[in-house]
């Protein structure tokens, strides 16, 4: 059966355009290096060094983690499933399968450094959008107040107040959430 005849079904059809919608956040980010730019020393130097940074980023982080996890934890294990709980992640199953008894604890700080890095680019990046919008004369003047050193603090109290509602997920599940938003 061909792709298109495949789409053509609903629930093939419902299937595709959830998991294109999923995907669509695993490109968020490189965003970040053309905001960055416009505060950047010297961009034409250091903007192909901070791309090519993150191409390296991507190939050791994304693509050889998950290529080594892959040949460690077996595909039929019963514990793999579609639940989130962090124990039927194929990291934990991987890491508890080689008995490594310290690296859980190493692997949970860096998640924890990921998570605090994504979400000071997120406000970082948000900050500066609201600020460059309020310019263009698209949004209300108080968003293009800054303190002295430049920093558009009225765009950073909104992004603050927009990343509180992520505390919805503690009432109402991680999954539910996300879906209203998208």
């Amino acid at each position: 059966m061909t792709l298109s005849a495949r789409l053509t079904r609903p629930c093939c059809r419902q299937s595709f355009w959830a998991v294109l919608t999923q995907a669509a956040f695993s490109f968020i980010g490189t965003e970040i290096v053309a905001v960055a730019a416009g505060e950047t020393q010297n961009p034409r130097r250091n903007l192909p060094k901070a791309i090519k940074r993150v191409y390296v980023r991507i190939l050791l982080f994304y693509i050889l983690g998950v290529f080594s996890i892959g040949l460690c934890c077996p595909s039929n294990s019963d514990r793999l499933s579609v639940t989130s709980d962090a124990a039927s992640s194929p990291f934990v199953i991987a890491i508890e399968k080689a008995g490594i008894k310290a690296l859980p604890s190493i692997i949970n700080a860096c998640l924890i450094t990921a998570a605090w890095s994504a979400g000071s680019s997120g406000l970082y990046t948000s900050s500066r959008a609201l600020y460059s919008i309020a310019l263009n004369g698209d949004l209300p003047k108080v968003f293009r107040k800054t303190t002295r050193n430049g920093l558009p603090i009225v765009g950073i109290a909104t992004g603050t107040l927009f990343g509180c509602l992520a505390y919805l997920t503690v009432a109402r599940g991680p999954e539910r959430v996300f879906n209203w938003f998208t």
